[in-house]
């Protein structure tokens, strides 16, 4: 029934214990407005984290159906009516809808009896809801509006970006063997292997934590007894192995080398100083075990200190990085207008560098619209769908434009239907060698087993050695001049807010301080056991970062934001671009305007970025 699977759904993201009052109302927000209780849960997981709540109570229910309905339906003035006691035709008839917007009787299940000031309430008992009414993309609100920005407040920079004239501005390179390179053989992994993947992980993760360390305790095992103060290296694991990590359940887990894998209950109860956990980190706590049992914490350390690049002097060039997160259509056609229009901006304002991250193709919109997929009543395969709707409209844009010197990044995602769905993600790559036309009446002209990417690079005027289209694995890291930029394109933002607890934080510095978690642990998904995610341990070197990275691009539900974070030797930008879709409206990118530099100049003096 749509009550247990309201239960489930909101149980997966932490909210256990639902009123029956305000379970009601979620089953008459979703049989109303045709939202199924994942969405509900995916909604409120974004909005509990954004608004600092934990419970769905009455008080922030109506702020909930607002998001709700922004962000699938725009519904406001749907309300309950009754039904008129005049006579009709078919008075016992319900009129059905089509799909899933219909009428809703009160035989189906519980539904929200609050009926507004401005409808008058009838003597007949039964009620319906009004069909729900979409906002489609053609409606959307607040275009072009800025939603967050970032400029240095130490230095002001001039209003406009001064770029050179240059045939090409800037230099893409990923010379880092963090990144994958091709397709790989996974789920072949035996079992032992992978728990010596992770105790190297551990050990090495924690030696560099304790490198920086400099007091006078000294290191012990987990597990030992000590009346003096010591240092424990660990895994923070969670002991009831579902649900959030709390303050009773949190748990240090040593290495099978040193502590023979031994595990201690952590007391943060009386610790005064900031902090923030999830299972599958990798600290140091300073403190007291006096029984061996329970450790109890006066400091925690989880900062990996990566080693700085040495890149060539001279002045750095002005450049222009757009950066943009799937989906690229909405959620009810398959006609990828928003993409259309995001590449007229391009056109015009013509940025240096477009990353572009999945999903392109996504899975789970394709599976919501049955078993044949079909383009202009012309059914296509996936690789089809992704070059008839992506590589075709971004060679048109080389075909319309002979100065046209933007170069394009493309990152898979795990939604993405043309790519393997584990991380770390190989980057995007034809399923043939050779690609072939289909013998089919009507469809000679589509070739399959192809992206049709690399016909991109054979239009329009180009010159020699200079590459439009860069396939980069997920998560990557990768270089554009002097400026290093780590991308995942999986929302760990989310599945990290989902597992860590925290205490003490300054207001509104979470968000952030999440994110700063993949750059203190030196990792693009420091979360173990994963979230719903495929994970190769086999390659999972792949997923971490070579050095710190000057810009760390992390898509997420969650609200978009710029923001600088300052380690002890250098500073990131940290942007979450948003998705360029929201359900059946629209949603945000990011534009970063890069300033020339000296060798002296922070890149967080010389940066705007606006979402």
């Amino acid at each position: 029934m749509l009550v247990d699977e309201l239960k489930t759904a909101f149980s997966t993201v932490g909210l256990k214990n639902i009123p029956d009052e305000i379970l009601s109302k979620c089953f008459a927000l979703s049989t109303s407005q045709g939202i199924t209780p994942k969405q509900l849960a995916n909604v409120w997981d974004a909005y509990s984290m954004n608004r600092k709540v934990t419970d769905l109570t009455k008080d922030c229910f109506e702020g909930y159906r607002k998001q709700v309905l922004k962000d699938f339906g725009d519904n406001e003035d749907s309300v309950v009516i009754s039904r008129l006691p005049q006579k009709r035709a078919n008075n016992d008839i319900a009129t059905v809808t089509p799909n899933k917007k219909r009428l809703v009787t009160d035989d189906e299940g519980p539904l929200d009896r609050s009926i507004p000031n401005s409808v008058s309430s009838s003597i007949s008992p039964k009620k319906v809801l009004m069909p729900a009414v979409y906002k489609s993309y053609d409606d959307r609100e607040g275009v072009g509006k800025i939603v967050a920005s970032y400029r240095p407040k130490e230095k002001k920079l001039p209003d406009s970006l001064e770029r050179s004239d240059e045939s090409q501005r800037c230099t893409i390179s990923t010379d880092f063997d963090t990144n994958v390179t091709k397709v790989y053989r996974h789920m072949n992994f035996p079992l032992d292997e992978r728990a010596n993947i992770l105790e190297e992980h551990l050990v090495k993760t924690g030696e560099a934590i304790f490198s920086q360390y400099k007091g006078d305790a000294e290191i012990e095992a987990v597990g030992v007894p000590r009346q003096d103060k010591v240092i424990c290296i660990g895994r923070i694991c969670n002991e009831a192995h579902e649900g959030r990590v709390n303050p009773t359940t949190l748990m240090l887990e040593g290495s099978k080398y040193s502590s023979n894998g031994a595990r201690v209950h952590l007391d943060v109860s009386d610790m005064s100083k900031p902090y923030s956990l999830f299972p599958g980190q990798i600290v140091a706590v300073e403190g007291i075990n006096a029984t061996g049992r329970k450790f109890v914490v006066d400091t925690i350390y989880d900062k990996v200190v990566t080693p700085e690049l040495k890149l060539e002097d001279g002045e750095k060039k002005a450049l222009q990085i757009m950066t943009v997160s799937g989906p690229f259509t909405t959620s009810n056609n398959l006609e990828y207008a928003p993409i259309r229009d995001f590449l007229q901006i391009v056109c015009s304002s013509k940025p240096d560098v477009v990353i572009l991250a999945g999903p392109f193709v996504d899975i789970e919109q394709t599976e919501d619209m049955g078993p044949e997929l079909e383009v202009e009543g012309q059914p296509v395969t996936y690789e089809i769908l992704f070059a008839q709707r992506i590589a075709m409209l971004l060679e048109e844009l080389y075909e319309e434009e002979n100065d046209f010197r933007t170069q394009f990044v493309l990152v898979p995602s795990l939604r993405d239907a043309v790519a393997e769905w584990v991380l770390p993600q190989a980057p995007f790559s034809n399923s043939r060698n050779d690609a072939k036309f289909l013998k089919l009446k009507g469809a000679e002209d589509l070739e399959f087993g192809t992206l049709g990417l690399e016909h991109i690079e054979a239009v329009g005027e180009k010159k020699a050695g200079q590459k439009r289209i860069h396939c980069f694995s997920n998560p990557c890291t990768f270089r554009i001049n002097d400026i290093t930029i780590g991308i995942t394109s999986h929302d760990v933002l989310m599945d990290l807010s989902r597992e860590e607890m925290n205490r003490n934080l300054a207001p509104g510095t979470r968000l952030v301080r999440i994110a700063e978690h993949l750059l203190h642990q030196c990792c693009y998904y420091p979360l173990f056991p994963a979230s719903n995610v495929n994970i190769d341990l086999k390659h999972f070197d792949k997923m971490r970062m070579p050095c710190q990275p000057d810009v760390l691009i992390i898509p997420s539900k969650l609200a978009p934001m710029a923001k600088c974070s300052k380690g002890d030797t250098s500073t990131t930008m940290i942007i979450n671009p948003g998705h360029l879709t929201k359900g059946t409206t629209g949603g945000t990118y990011a534009v970063m305007d890069i300033h020339k530099r000296k060798d002296n100049d922070s890149l967080s003096d010389s940066i705007t970025i606006n979402v």
